[in-house]
């Protein structure tokens, strides 16, 4: 499970420098996506929550781009589509 997880992390990580996210939005939008709010990413990171809001609004920009979201849904857009017969 954690090669998994370390391999989506690295993923997600090349997708977010793709996009050209500076490293404090890419934060945020990481830690949303593992599912945490906006007051708990501000607590962690030692910012206000009006902060780490102005780091998601900018990432949702991408995110809007990308036509994924935050969270789960947007947790998919980063793993390929296969079939199993």
């Amino acid at each position: 499970m954690d090669l998994a997880a370390g391999a989506f992390h690295d993923i997600v990580t090349q997708q977010f420098e793709n996009w050209r996210m500076p490293l404090s939005e890419q934060d945020v939008a990481m830690l949303t996506l593992k599912g945490l709010t906006i007051p708990e990413v501000a607590q962690m990171r030692g910012n206000t929550d009006d902060t780490d809001k102005a780091h998601l609004g900018a990432s949702g920009r991408i995110w809007a781009r990308s036509t994924a979201t935050p969270g789960s849904a947007g947790a998919a857009r980063f793993l390929p589509c296969s079939s199993r017969s």
